[in-house]
């Protein structure tokens, strides 16, 4: 068996090649998977601790101080469907115009976008 030689070396190397990269993705994903677990862990306790300071913001509020949070709180959600309903409007009265010019209307319009956009920062 030939020991040393060109077509020896390269064959090793290639193997040596493959092999040293298929462990840097092991290791790789190791660390993206250890790493988003932690994260998740994190924004668990994060969550948690938020929780913990609503509840107790909420148990601090005295009689007066209820009534005004669920009359602030009615009054903002009054105040959200209502921007709903303009928004919707809007959308429609937009539709008619364009399809009296002939335009081709696309499905997402800057409302929708507008309110994904709150919905998605509502969650957060």
């Amino acid at each position: 068996m030939k020991v040393m030689g060109p077509r020896r070396r390269s064959l090793r190397d290639c193997l040596e090649y493959h092999l040293g990269y298929r462990n840097f993705i092991k290791k790789a994903r190791a660390r993206v998977f250890y790493s988003f677990d932690e994260e998740l862990h994190f924004l668990n306790a994060e969550q948690a601790r938020c929780l913990s300071y609503l509840k107790d913001f909420e148990t601090s509020l005295n009689g007066q101080q209820a009534a005004l949070h669920l009359q602030w709180s009615a009054q903002f959600e009054e105040m959200w469907k209502d921007v709903r309903l303009r928004l919707a409007e809007e959308e429609k009265a937009e539709a008619t115009r364009a399809a009296a010019l002939g335009h081709i209307r696309s499905k997402l319009t800057a409302q929708k976008l507008l309110l994904q956009g709150l919905e998605l920062e509502e969650l957060q």
